[in-house]
Parts: structure tokens; sequence; C-alpha cells
């Protein structure tokens, strides 16, 4: 279980409101991209230990058909560089396939990707499937930064679970990134792009 929020407690996401709707367009492209950073250097909630320091990012973009598919791109990159034990784990991921709704000043996009290379295969398996959520809000936050956000879940069903160590497959993957800004927790301690922890979500939404 501690095991399992070494990437969950990293950032938590920005939480949104406002009733989602469906597709304004539903035949229209849907191009993504986004970008994230985290750098714990100290242990404040959420982290719960020195083994959760370190810097964490994602990056991926592409474009889906109108159905959801993949129209090109596609291809999600996550490494962690952990301080305490000194390691670096890192994951590549293919969409599988993904879903517009729009909410109340934002867009989302939710995707389900595949693990499809991973330097610690002994609890990250090729094969294991997963969850990132991307959220576009132009909207400022308390210091300004926007409200976009991504987080990512492994394992999830259609794939791999469990690792040949026993425990939940990529299960250090489970993560989240915002642009609140971090505190004594990261460095620096404001958020937003050049801050201790970021994230940049770019959504079409027509």
């Amino acid at each position: 279980m501690i095991e399992a929020l070494i990437g969950a407690a990293v950032t938590t996401p920005t939480k949104t409101t406002g009733t989602t709707t469906t597709t304004r367009n539903p035949n229209a492209k849907i191009h993504f991209s986004f970008r994230t950073y985290a750098n714990n250097v100290r242990v404040v909630p959420p982290l719960v230990g020195r083994f959760q320091l370190g810097t964490a990012i994602s990056y991926g973009s592409g474009v889906l058909n109108p159905d959801g598919s993949v129209a090109s791109g596609g291809v999600i990159r996550t490494v962690n560089r952990n301080t305490n034990p000194r390691i670096t784990s890192s994951i590549w991921a293919r969409v599988l396939s993904g879903r517009r709704s729009f909410g109340s000043g934002f867009v989302s996009l939710r995707l389900v990707v595949e693990v499809t290379g991973s330097n610690s295969p002994q609890n990250c398996v090729v094969g294991t499937r997963g969850s990132i959520v991307l959220v576009d809000e132009d909207r400022p936050i308390g210091n300004g930064q926007t409200g976009d956000s991504v987080r990512s879940a492994y394992p999830r069903s259609g794939g791999f679970t469990r690792a040949p160590d026993g425990g939940a497959s990529c299960r250090s993957y489970v993560q989240g990134w915002n642009n609140t800004d971090g505190g004594r927790r990261t460095s620096p301690a404001r958020g937003g792009p050049g801050g201790g922890q970021s994230a940049v979500v770019a959504i079409s939404k027509a």
C-alpha cells in the first residue's frame, strides 16, 4: 500500500467543478498535448516518506478521431527520478482510445493507455493498461495559474494487473500534477511552469 502511494502523493490534482456534458461537435477530431513536472524535496503531507522525494514528469500528444480512436501520435512518456533511494524508473505508453467531455469552464479528456516499454519490469509489466485524465481549464486558480491538471492510474482492466514482484503492476505511476503552490514540499515553492509542480494541458475545444 505504501509503495502505491509513491506516485499518488507526488501532487494532488486540481478539483474542477461543473456538470459534464457531451462533446459539442461530434464530427471534430480531437487534438491534445500535455506536459507535467513535480519536484518534491521535503516530506510534507500528502507525502509520507523520503522514498517519495524526487522529480516526476510526463508528457505526450496526439490526435483522436471523432469516435475516440487514434488518428496519429498518442505516445506518452513518464519518468520518475527518486532520490531516496536514488533510482530512475520510466515507462512508455500508447493511447488506445479517448473520450472528451465539456464542463463549466473546462474540457477534459479521458485516455485509455497501454504500457509498451518499462525499465522496471519487476513492478511494471509491458501490456499493463491505465487511464490518464487531462483537464484543460483556462480559468486562473488562487495563485494566478491555470486550473490545468493531469492524473494517471494503473493498472486498469484489459491488461496485466499483477507484477512479478507480487504487487499491482505499474503502481508507482499512480500520479497527479497541477499548478497549485507546493509550499515547503516542492522546490521552487510556487506552482505553474517554472515552479515546483506544474501541468500544461491543451485539448481542442471544437
